[in-house]
């Protein structure tokens, strides 16, 4: 659906390196983030803006694992969520502000991840929920997003992007 190889030049272009790195990164990237929300959207049948949601949710759960690095290497190699209490919960007005969606608008969509089983409202937010079932398709859609991200790092290469 999307495309992302590199496109060739010819001879007589003159291009600044920086300026066309930056632009090829730019859609290469742009084409990574649409090809992981279509892997979410295939696995929940959800719509895109709640699939956004919920990424959203599971950025915000884990992001205090990136600045703990004894966090991150005590669930690295665990095949489920880190267990509830690990989870940072997010706050339905938090999404709200971070999307600029209505208040409402962000509930709603929010309401359809709990009721689909895949999040769980806490006091403090929003987590997402703890289920076998959810463990495996979450499992199967890293494994599909990793070969995604490995997409879009050898397409990156491919266009003389270095990292």
């Amino acid at each position: 659906m999307f495309t992302s190889e590199p496109v060739p030049r010819g001879p007589a272009q003159d291009v600044d390196p920086a300026a066309d790195n930056l632009r090829v990164t730019t859609r290469l990237s742009i084409d990574y983030l649409l090809r992981s929300l279509q892997l979410v959207q295939s696995y929940t049948g959800l719509d895109y803006l709640t699939c956004l949601l919920l990424l959203a949710i599971i950025s915000a759960n884990t992001a205090g694992f990136d600045q703990n690095l004894e966090r991150q290497a005590r669930y690295a190699h665990q095949g489920d969520l880190p267990p509830t209490e690990a989870r940072r919960p997010v706050s339905i007005l938090s999404l709200s502000n971070a999307f600029g969606l209505p208040y409402e608008t962000t509930r709603r969509h929010v309401n359809q991840l709990v009721k689909a089983g895949i999040a769980s409202k806490m006091r403090k937010g929003i987590v997402i929920a703890e289920s076998p079932e959810l463990s495996g398709s979450l499992a199967e859609l890293r494994r599909s997003n990793f070969a995604n991200l490995q997409r879009l790092l050898r397409n990156l290469r491919k266009a003389g992007v270095t990292i």
